[in-house]
């Protein structure tokens, strides 16, 4: 049996089609997961639902039991997630809370004072392609990670604003994380500019790997854009929903 359309539409709407555990907006790629697995008598109702994203799903179910790593969520812990999660969504702004505004707009001021719009506007016109040592200017993205995971209070109360925060920093992991495999310091080993080798793109360089190269590039260009797309969402929505002034 699955679950009912009465409890899927009373779980989706509760946690606005975001995974109650990372709190990524998920769209239609949204899993229900029992708490309670059925084959030890868990029920399919709104108590023994948690809706969660592909990724936090796979974690549930790849969890092994004879040969365990890692730590696994329990029970009373993926309740605490979902409630929490339902609680933020319900609670949006809107609802007159002045405590929640001004904890909002102090946390979009960290985020947007860390990484200055220029620093977007030039990500997004850089075309790695085409500079000779297709140099990279990743300095501000790795200033806004840094940022986040050592203050974990960065948090927004309002659900839209969090799941926009949390996109955004997940294209800038993916962009460092590449910059880590397919890039290398560029002036004396300079932490502000980095460069796709060159010689990758030289048939006579002794270290010719153009396919490497065109999908580096691909890469950076492509995820470039995304960051820089979902940048500009955070910051137009904060200063509709938040009221500040830039």
């Amino acid at each position: 049996m699955a679950w009912s359309d009465k409890v899927k539409n009373e779980v989706l709407v509760k946690c606005g089609r975001h995974c109650c555990i990372c709190h990524k907006f998920c769209g239609i790629k949204i899993e229900l997961h029992h708490i309670i697995h059925k084959s030890e008598g868990g029920k399919e109702n709104v108590e023994n639902c948690i809706p969660l994203c592909f990724d936090c799903h796979a974690d549930q179910r790849s969890y092994d039991h004879n040969h365990p790593k890692g730590t696994k969520y329990s029970r009373e812990e993926l309740k605490r997630h979902r409630e929490k999660w339902y609680k933020m969504v319900g609670q949006n702004l809107g609802t007159g809370n002045i405590d929640h505004l001004e904890q909002d707009i102090a946390t979009f001021k960290v985020i947007f004072e860390t990484i200055p719009t220029n620093s977007i506007a030039h990500l997004r016109e850089w075309d790695f392609g085409r500079r000779w040592f297709s140099m990279i200017p990743i300095r501000p993205l790795q200033l806004l990670n840094l940022k986040i995971k050592n203050e974990p209070w960065i948090e927004f109360f309002d659900s839209d604003l969090e799941s926009l925060k949390l996109n955004l920093i997940d294209l800038i992991t993916d962009f460092e994380a590449r910059m880590v495999k397919d890039t290398f310091y560029y002036r004396d080993g300079n932490p502000d500019s980095h460069c796709i080798p060159r010689e990758w793109s030289e048939p006579h360089s002794g270290n010719y790997q153009p396919e490497r190269y065109e999908n580096a590039v691909k890469f950076f260009n492509d995820k470039a854009d995304e960051i820089s797309e979902a940048y500009v969402d955070f910051v137009i929505l904060s200063r509709r929903k938040l009221g500040v002034i830039i």
